[in-house]
């Protein structure tokens, strides 16, 4: 069964013709430098399958990318 994440995950993951389809798009956005949405894409990969340690590792690249892209925003400030 799952938690209502764990389930919408798999059905968002199911729509993307499967695991290994959706890794794959969300690394290709993420490289095209659509971090954003490759993240949506990675998170429901990581709620459908808490265990998929690539998947995991992928999203928390895209999250690195996220968190450097706004600490260099204009008007950032550094503390």
């Amino acid at each position: 069964m799952g938690t209502p994440a764990h389930r919408a995950g798999k059905r968002h993951v199911d729509l993307a013709v499967g695991r290994d389809s959706a890794l794959a798009k969300a690394r290709a956005y993420a490289e095209k430098g659509d971090l954003r949405f490759a993240a949506t894409v990675l998170t429901y990969l990581v709620f459908a399958d808490a265990e998929d340690a690539e998947a995991t590792d992928v999203l928390a690249w895209v999250y690195e990318g996220l968190g450097q892209g706004s600490a260099n925003a204009p008007g950032a400030t550094s503390v």
